[in-house]
């Protein structure tokens, strides 16, 4: 039945997507353990230049989005009449919505982009020219962009919670009691968890953006596909890692 066939190469194709993954995870690990102070200045380098354009720039788009998301959330508890709500269901947001949010925005900003750098070094034969000259491309390209994007995702979504629970603060009828209701609902394990996910989320990003970058043929016209395979399969990535965490997390606490 074509509906069987369709279904049994989109799980082939998965599979061969996560083996593919762990691949690369095995050869960051190897450059680790065998690399580690081969070309460390310049791995450090590009690897404070990712953080600082997938971290620091975005920062007044992350603070926005989470000023609208507490504000009006708060609002939308008053208007109901639940003065509890808002600090019942922001935890919620910040253990669910916050890492998610940044991690979207850092797939749009920077997992094409990646991408697309990788691709056209690909494309303009730089990739070869590293490995003739006996530089490893996993170190100096992968490493870099896996820890940047990373540190980078799990930071924003501290930023974007802080917000989203300072800007409840200033919609609620009365702010002690609001703090009060929200100490009472927070705990540690909140505020650890939800900075873990969404690191987890960039380590996706950065890998599955790396991977489609070397794995393109060099040709130019393949970039922007390999930069659409890198949305679509981040964003179907990032949902099965988030429902594996919520049902680990959920049955943890229990």
């Amino acid at each position: 039945m074509p509906f069987i066939r369709t279904v049994g190469a989109k799980a082939l194709n998965a599979f061969t997507d996560i083996r593919e993954l762990l691949k690369l995870s095995k050869e960051v690990i190897n450059s680790l353990i065998y690399e580690r102070n081969v070309g460390s200045r310049v791995v450090r380098k590009t690897r404070i230049a990712q953080v600082y354009f997938t971290a620091v720039q975005p920062v007044p788009l992350i603070i926005l989005i989470g000023f609208i998301i507490g504000y009006t959330s708060v609002l939308g508890a008053r208007s109901v009449g639940a003065q509890q709500l808002g600090s019942i269901f922001l935890p919620l947001l910040v253990l669910e919505l916050g890492p998610i949010i940044a991690a979207f925005i850092v797939l749009g900003r920077t997992g094409g982009a990646v991408t697309v750098e990788i691709g056209n070094m690909v494309v303009a034969k730089e990739i070869s020219a590293l490995k003739l000259l006996g530089i490893n491309p996993v170190r100096h390209i992968v490493w870099p962009r896996l820890v940047g994007i990373s540190v980078a995702t799990s930071c924003l979504s501290v930023i974007l919670n802080a917000t989203l629970l300072c800007a409840g603060a200033l919609a609620a009828p009365r702010i002690d009691v609001y703090l009060n209701e929200l100490l009472g609902t927070l705990s540690l394990g909140h505020l650890i968890y939800a900075p873990f996910k969404a690191f987890c989320f960039g380590v996706l990003i950065a890998l599955i953006a790396c991977h489609n970058g070397f794995s393109l043929p060099p040709l130019l016209n393949e970039v922007p596909k390999a930069n659409i395979r890198t949305f679509i399969g981040s964003i179907w990535n990032c949902i099965l890692c988030n429902m594996f965490l919520v049902g680990t997390y959920y049955w943890w606490v229990a």
